[in-house]
C-alpha cells in the first residue's frame, strides 16, 4: 500500500487475512512519515509477512488480533518477515504479542526503546537491527537459540548483550557502532558462529571468553576505542587440523583480523595452531602479540603498530606469505626460523 496524505484504513476494518505480505509504505513516499493510526486492521488474524515503513502510529495496538506472520514449519523454523523502518513514534512493538511465525526481522531508523511486543521462535532465519539510537532492551530475542543468517545489532543503545540468554549459534554476528556496549560475556555462550564482526563499539575495554566455540570461520575486531586486551580464545577444536595438513588441508578458521583500535595494549591468541589469514594492523598502542600455539598460517600480516616490541610465535613452523612492516619497535629476528615463500619486511626495528 502506498503512502498518501491523510490514508485511512478505516475501509480495511473486515480483511482477515492476507496471503502475500502487507505492506504499508515505500521507500520513496514515506520519508516524512503517513498512517498516524492503524485503526481499521482490528479484524486482521493471518499475513505471509508484515512491512510498516514511515508508519506515524505512537503503537501497534489495532493488531492485538493479528496471529500469524508467516508459518512454522515442522522443524520449528518461521516464515515470516518484521519490517518497521522509520516508524518514528513507536517506543515498543506492543500490539505484536498474539502473532507467531517471525523468522525474520529487519528494523531501520526508529526510535524504538525496546523489542517488547514480538515472540520469536528457537530457529529464526535472520536479525537485522540498524539506525535505532534509543533501543536498549533487545529482551524478546532471549528465546532465540539459532540464526541461520546474520545478527546485526548497528547503531543501538544497547549495554549488554544480556537479551541473548538463549543464542547458541549463528551463521554471523556483526556488533557495529554501539556506543554504550561494554559488556560481551554472553558471547562466552555460543557453541559456533561463521563470523564474528566487533566494530566501533567505544565503550568496551575487555573481550569474553570463546571458550565453548566448537566452529569459528572468521573474526573481525576493528575500531574500537576503548579495548585495551584482545584475548581471544577457543575450544579444542582450533588446536588441531581433521586430517594430515597438505595442500588441501582448510583451517578451520579462515581469517583474524585486529585493527586500527587505539588503545589496545595485548593480544594474545592461544587456541590457534592452524590459521588461513591473520592481520593485525595500526594498533598505536599494541605492545605484544602472544601466538604460543600457532603452526602454521597462509599470510601473517603484522603493520603500523607504532610501538610493537614483542612477538611470540614459538611454534610457528611455515607462513606462506608474511608481511611485517612499519613497526618501528620489533625485530624481525622474532620470525627467523619460520619457512616461508614470500616476505615482505621494512620500516622494522634495525638488527
Amino acid at each position: 500500500m502506498q503512502a498518501f496524505a491523510g490514508a485511512s484504513l478505516l475501509p480495511l476494518e473486515a480483511l482477515r487475512e492476507v496471503s502475500g505480505s502487507l505492506v504499508l509504505g515505500t521507500d520513496e513516499a514515506t520519508a516524512d512519515g503517513w498512517l498516524e493510526s492503524l485503526a481499521g486492521l482490528e479484524a486482521l488474524r493471518s499475513v505471509a509477512g508484515l512491512t510498516l515503513r514511515g508508519v506515524l502510529a505512537p503503537d501497534l495496538h489495532a493488531l492485538n488480533g493479528l496471529e500469524d506472520i508467516g508459518q512454522v514449519d515442522v522443524d520449528g523454523r518461521a516464515s515470516g518477515t518484521l519490517t518497521v523502518q522509520r516508524a518514528h513514534a513507536l517506543t515498543d512493538l506492543s500490539g505484536l504479542e498474539n502473532a507467531t511465525g517471525i523468522g525474520r526481522i529487519v528494523i531501520d531508523d526508529v526510535r524504538l526503546e525496546s523489542l517488547r511486543g514480538i515472540v520469536l521462535g528457537a530457529n529464526v532465519e535472520e536479525v537485522l537491527i540498524s539506525e535505532a539510537p534509543r533501543l536498549r532492551d533487545i529482551g524478546a530475542l532471549g528465546t532465540i537459540e539459532r540464526v541461520e543468517g546474520a545478527l546485526s545489532l548497528q547503531s543501538t543503545r544497547i549495554q549488554n548483550l544480556e537479551g541473548l540468554s538463549g543464542l547458541q549459534s549463528a551463521r554471523a554476528i556483526a556488533l557495529i557502532g554501539n556506543p554504550h556496549l561494554s559488556d560481551l560475556s554472553r558471547l562466552s555462550q555460543l557453541r559456533g558462529v561463521d563470523e564474528l564482526q566487533i566494530q566501533d563499539d567505544d565503550a568496551l575495554i575487555t573481550l569474553p571468553s570463546l571458550a565453548n566455540l566448537e566452529w569459528l570461520s572468521s573474526i573481525s575486531i576493528t575500531d574500537n576505542a576503548a579495548l585495551e586486551e584482545a584475548n581471544i580464545d577457543a575450544g579444542e577444536a582450533f588446536r588441531e587440523p581433521d586430517v594430515e595438513g597438505g595442500y588441501n588441508y582448510q583451517p578451520p578458521t579462515q581469517r583474524i583480523e585486529i585493527g586500527r583500535n587505539l588503545n589496545l595494549r595485548r593480544v594474545s591468541m592461544t587456541a590457534f595452531a592452524y590459521v588461513q589469514d591473520v592481520f593485525i594492523s595500526d594498533n598505536l598502542s599494541l605492545v605484544e602479540i602472544d601466538l604460543p600455539n600457532l603452526i602454521q598460517a597462509f599470510s601473517l600480516g603484522l603493520r603500523g603498530n607504532r610501538v610493537l616490541s614483542t612477538v611470540n610465535v614459538p611454534a610457528l613452523q611455515m607462513v606462506n606469505f608474511l608481511g611485517v612492516n612499519e613497526n618501528p619497535l620489533l625485530s624481525e629476528s622474532a620470525f627467523a626460523a619460520v619457512q616461508t615463500v614470500l616476505v615482505s619486511m621494512s620500516g622494522n626495528a634495525p638488527p
